[in-house]
């Protein structure tokens, strides 16, 4: 999102809606092009030619915080052109997005959010899985039946012809069988070991 402090391997990595718009101004001001999801699997496919000042702003997000940070990234995105990959976590039960599963999303107001990201045109929507668990202690027919029906949620959910073909890992651990994912409709998953980040 756009206001976050997290402590990871000794370090902080934080963010507030102001730095975070500082950021998208200045990617404007230096005519960096923000990549859509589409771009981007049309880039990996061969099929297009991206510019050389590109930049991939992925967002993983979810539960009852998104109904605040995804209306003030979205109005950031549409006052400098940028463009967003969010990928959703939707837990079923206690903190979950669906209405009457959390004391925050009393109604369909979580989802909305994301329907809103959509249908803006400034967002492309994927899945960062249901459970938020380790995949790579995951064996395939569970962690793909999950990954499926996350999908199959978020679509749902999203409606208005939304299709769900990206993924981010959770604790960017990416299986052994995550080659398989094409086989679901994921064409496109992020993943990768990039702590600690003093050592990026």
């Amino acid at each position: 999102g756009d206001n976050y402090r997290m402590t990871i391997s000794g370090g902080v990595i934080e963010l507030g809606p102001e730095g975070f718009e500082s950021q998208m101004a200045w990617f404007h001001e230096n005519h960096v092009h923000a990549v859509t999801g589409e771009e981007l699997r049309q880039w990996l496919a061969g099929t297009l030619e991206l510019p050389a000042r590109s930049v991939i702003l992925t967002f993983d997000l979810g539960g009852h915080s998104s109904q605040d940070s995804v209306p003030r990234v979205l109005e950031v995105f549409r006052k400098y052109q940028m463009f967003g990959l969010f990928t959703i976590y939707h837990p079923p039960k206690y903190e979950g997005m669906d209405a009457g599963t959390s004391i925050y999303c009393p109604d369909d107001r979580c989802w909305e959010a994301f329907r809103i990201a959509y249908n803006s045109g400034y967002a492309t929507i994927g899945t960062h899985t249901i459970t938020h668990r380790d995949f790579a202690q995951v064996d395939e027919k569970e962690g793909m039946a999950e990954i499926a029906e996350s999908k199959r949620v978020i679509e749902e959910k999203i409606g208005n012809g939304c299709e769900v073909f990206l993924l981010t890992w959770p604790l960017e651990s990416v299986p052994s069988w995550a080659k398989n994912l094409k086989s679901i409709g994921i064409d496109i998953a992020f993943g990768g070991y990039t702590y600690p980040i003093l050592e990026n």
